[in-house]
């Protein structure tokens, strides 16, 4: 059985007319095929993040795929994953739009990771068209833009205040395009800043960490990411806005986006 995170529709279970519940059909299976069913529904290509947060729980694979039961559980109700339908046509207005600006020739700079993600690597795959393509090709994660200039010698250094030490956490999104730490290496360009990296997973995961039935378990496995951040620089930086919400609820300090940080070195209000 195989079944892709992106576009499935399970029905209600339904033993006459043949249609089975899968917590029935699925828990009863060997620890070795239950690795198997996660590691081909979470492909880390698909779902960067995901697999990370299996991979921790994954010391007790019958947790992980628990886990997994109650995500797919059919019994009362169908359980539906993204309309691909819909998904695809808003993602054929927007490269409509955003292949017109490539053409007169600007870039593309998103503050989100997650969504810099999306256009870079889901866009093509969702779309296929030559327009997809070339807006994936000229979009940069705003730090990564900013990070270009700074190659180049463009970037304004006049900063006017200090910013002293930040602990920044590196959101999946930005692990996942493999772009290193930009949003780091600008921050430290700020004249006596040090800037403390953090790698750890926030358990976010989309929206599963603020699931009620799954909340307790996601600051679980984001303690590490707390104790970092608990030990780490009073400033707190993260590109991913939900991983900010997750710090704030795990340590009681608020997370700011790198830009904001960079904001205030160069004197401008919040």
């Amino acid at each position: 059985m195989m079944v892709h995170l992106y576009d499935y529709a399970v029905p209600v279970a339904d033993p006459v007319a043949g249609v089975p519940s899968l917590r029935d059909a699925l828990s009863g299976l060997e620890v070795s095929d239950r690795k198997a069913v996660l590691s081909g529904l979470f492909r880390p290509e698909r779902m960067p993040g995901t697999m990370e947060r299996l991979s921790t729980l994954v010391a007790d694979v019958d947790a992980s795929f628990a886990d997994l039961l109650t995500l797919l559980d059919n019994s009362a109700r169908v359980r539906k994953f993204v309309a691909i339908d819909e998904a695809k046509a808003l993602i054929k207005q927007n490269v409509q739009s955003l292949a017109a600006a490539v053409r007169e020739g600007r870039e593309i700079v998103v503050p989100g990771p997650t969504c810099s993600y999306m256009l870079k690597q889901d866009y093509p795959w969702l779309d296929g068209s030559d327009d997809a393509k070339l807006v994936a090709a000229n979009t940069r994660d705003i730090f990564e833009y900013l990070a270009k200039l700074q190659a180049a010698g463009q970037l304004d250094t006049n900063f006017t205040r200090p910013i002293g030490n930040v602990t920044y956490h590196v959101p999946c999104h930005l692990r996942a395009q493999n772009l290193g730490h930009k949003s780091a290496d600008v921050l430290r360009a700020v004249p006596g800043a040090a800037v403390d990296v953090v790698e750890k997973c926030s358990a976010v995961d989309g929206t599963w960490g603020f699931k009620k039935e799954y909340y307790e378990l996601s600051l679980k496995v984001a303690k590490p990411l707390f104790d970092a951040v608990a030990a780490g620089a009073p400033t707190v930086a993260t590109d991913c806005p939900l991983a900010a919400l997750q710090i704030e609820q795990g340590t009681g300090r608020k997370a700011k986006h790198p830009i904001e940080i960079l904001a205030a070195a160069y004197g401008l209000e919040e």
